[in-house]
């Protein structure tokens, strides 16, 4: 698989369950799915891309951190895909 849609079911990812999965060429994150993790795609390169449909879970520091944190703390921590927030698909 070069391409992944997460089901709608899905309502979490945590730990790394991404990291280092750099055969993947994007990924899209449905809107009731929270990232709860820092590290969650790390070690993606700039050749993928991870499209994010609106949310209604921005409620963790994951995903844009307190006003204190820093990238270190972050979903995307060591991650260089290309990420396109409020993806609406055709």
């Amino acid at each position: 698989m070069s391409n992944i849609v997460l089901p709608e079911s899905l309502v979490e990812i945590g730990g790394s369950a991404f990291a280092n999965c750099t055969s993947l060429k994007s990924l899209v994150i449905r809107p009731n799915t929270a990232i709860t993790s820092s590290g969650t795609f790390s070690g993606w390169t700039a050749e993928q891309t991870i499209y994010i449909m609106e949310s209604r879970y921005v409620i963790s520091q994951y995903w844009y951190g307190p006003t204190s944190a820093t990238a270190s703390t972050h979903w995307f921590k060591d991650c260089n895909a290309k990420i396109v927030y409020d993806y609406t698909p055709e």
